[in-house]
């Protein structure tokens, strides 16, 4: 019984010390032991040697595989992709990336000497049609210039490195120089989504019937309205299909035209050689109203609301 005793009390006096120890009444600081590690809200990669790696959130999901069109070394090693859809089978893809939703990577090898302004690598990614053939209409961007063509970097992460071009107003592409390594990008929409898109016409006769302003946004009076698009001659050249004039609001033109072909309308004040993309039809006092698709029936019937040029938005309202 008294050993039960002196354990009972050396027990209660050991409490009494540790609730004793302190002199002040301060709470006792419980470690933290959270990890409280910040992961980026991208897929962070290392720089490759020799490799230049290229990272997209396609905000609007691809349906079919995506490559990267421009100028870079292929993926054979040796040929100049130089921009031409014929080589389409040796551009680099864009793969996506796991655990990381919308986001898409292509890895790239620059060329080997650089150019005037220090670019080693150009490029932009264009989804392939539904039947795995290459088409331009279904590059990156939203067709307006106003917001860099819908393309732009992702959160904080340009580094200068990368320069953002805008070609014929609404279509962005990429110019890489000799330090460029990992850039991290948005795209905001398909400039086409074939995902979405009507199927594309047959190559055929097609006719072009237009209604349009007799003037243009400042109220000059127009001379002529130019059809441009992917003819098989004078592709894309101002002037080059003039349509004919039934009245100062209305015109016509048919021509053959090829399979999924895209055009809009540019108009000239004096019919002058000097024709200028500025004089394109807009959407609205701002925008570019991007190209048309010509309806699988082959009969074009458009109105433009506006023409060129467009106006600048006050940078204060």
């Amino acid at each position: 019984m008294m050993k039960k005793f002196l354990y009972l009390f050396s027990a209660v006096a050991l409490m009494g010390l540790f609730f004793s120890c302190s002199d002040d009444d301060s709470t006792p600081v419980i470690p933290n032991n959270n990890d409280t590690t910040v992961v980026a809200d991208y897929p962070e990669t290392a720089a490759v040697d020799g490799k230049i790696e290229i990272l997209v959130k396609f905000n609007t999901t691809p349906c079919n595989d995506v490559v990267f069109v421009g100028s870079y070394i292929g993926t054979d090693g040796a040929t100049d992709i130089a921009w031409s859809e014929a080589n389409f089978s040796i551009m680099a893809k864009f793969a996506p990336v796991d655990g990381y939703e919308g986001w898409y990577k292509a890895e790239i090898t620059p060329l080997d000497t650089a150019n005037a302004d220090n670019y080693v690598a150009f490029g932009k990614p264009v989804q392939l049609s539904n039947d795995g053939t290459f088409n331009w209409a279904y590059q990156w961007g939203t067709g307006s210039a106003d917001d860099e063509g819908g393309v732009t970097f992702y959160g904080d992460t340009e580094d200068g490195l990368t320069v953002i071009e805008v070609e014929n107003q609404v279509e962005p592409r990429l110019n890489f120089t000799t330090e460029a390594k990992v850039v991290y990008l948005e795209s905001k929409n398909w400039k086409t989504d074939p995902c979405t898109a009507a199927k594309p016409n047959e190559a055929g006769s097609a006719t072009f019937t237009l209604t349009c302003p007799a003037t243009n946004q400042d109220g000059v009076a127009i001379v002529g309205v130019s059809v441009v698009g992917g003819f098989t001659d004078n592709a894309w050249t101002p002037g080059a299909q003039m349509m004919t004039k039934v009245d100062d609001t209305h015109y016509t033109y048919s021509s053959d035209v090829p399979a999924a072909f895209e055009y809009k309308y540019v108009m000239s004040l004096d019919l002058t050689a000097d024709w200028s993309w500025d004089n394109d039809e807009l959407v609205d006092e701002f925008t570019d109203g991007g190209n048309r698709a010509m309806p699988e029936t082959l009969q074009a019937e458009d109105t433009v609301v506006l023409w060129g040029p467009k106006h600048v938005a006050d940078a204060g309202a």
